[in-house]
C-alpha cells in the first residue's frame, strides 16, 4: 500500500510514532527541554547565521563605489556549506546548556531567528561539553593548537568556571496538553 504524501493516513502514522517516542523518553538517554528560552551566543556562527540571509539584498560596493573585499551576498551560502550544526544557548532558571540544531532538517521553513521567538519543547541527546566563550566565531576559527597555547589568557579573559553540556536536538515542536 502506498501512502500518499500529506494524506490523513500519513499524518496519523506520524502522530502515532511521535506519541510513542515521547512516551519512551523515561527509558532513554534523550533529554527533554521544556520552557527553555534560546538565544545565540554573541558573535557566534548561529548569531551571524540569523542575519546572513538578508545580506543578499546588499550590493558588493560601498556608497562611494569602493568594492568590498568579500562577497557579502554569498555569506549565507558559505555558512550553509561550512557549518552543519548551529549552537544556541538554552536557559531555564539557573539551568544553562547548549542546544545544537541541524537547520537543514528544519520543516516549515523555520530559521534560527524563528526559534528565539517560539515556545517549543526540545528533545536532545548529550554529545559533549564546551565553555560558552568557545562559541565565539573567532575561537571556532582558531586552530586548536593556538587555543591550547593561549588557554590561560582565554581563561583569565572569560569566566571559565563551568562547562556547558551540549545536546544535539533530534526533535523540537509545540507540546499540547
Amino acid at each position: 500500500m502506498k501512502i500518499m504524501k500529506g494524506s490523513f493516513i500519513q499524518k496519523t502514522i506520524t502522530n502515532s510514532l511521535l506519541s510513542d517516542f515521547i512516551e519512551e523518553l523515561d527509558d532513554s538517554e534523550i533529554r527533554e527541554f521544556n520552557n527553555y528560552s534560546i538565544r545565540p551566543y554573541p558573535n557566534s556562527f548561529a548569531y551571524f547565521k540569523m542575519f546572513t540571509p538578508f545580506l543578499k539584498m546588499f550590493s558588493d560596493k560601498l556608497a562611494d563605489g569602493i568594492a568590498i573585499p568579500i562577497d557579502i551576498s554569498s555569506m549565507d551560502n558559505v555558512f550553509e556549506g561550512g557549518k552543519g550544526y548551529y549552537e544556541m544557548i538554552a536557559e531555564y532558571g539557573e539551568n544553562k546548556v547548549v542546544l545544537r540544531f541541524n537547520i537543514a532538517s528544519f520543516r516549515n521553513k523555520y530559521t534560527l531567528a524563528d526559534l528565539t521567538k517560539m515556545d517549543l519543547t526540545y528533545y536532545g541527546i548529550l554529545v559533549g561539553e564546551t565553555e560558552e566563550y568557545l562559541l565565539d566565531i573567532s575561537n571556532e576559527l582558531t586552530p586548536y593548537e593556538d587555543i591550547a597555547n593561549n588557554i590561560k589568557e582565554l581563561e583569565n579573559k572569560h569566566d571559565c568556571n563551568t562547562k556547558l553540556k551540549v545536546y544535539d536536538v533530534i526533535l523540537a515542536g509545540v507540546q499540547h496538553g
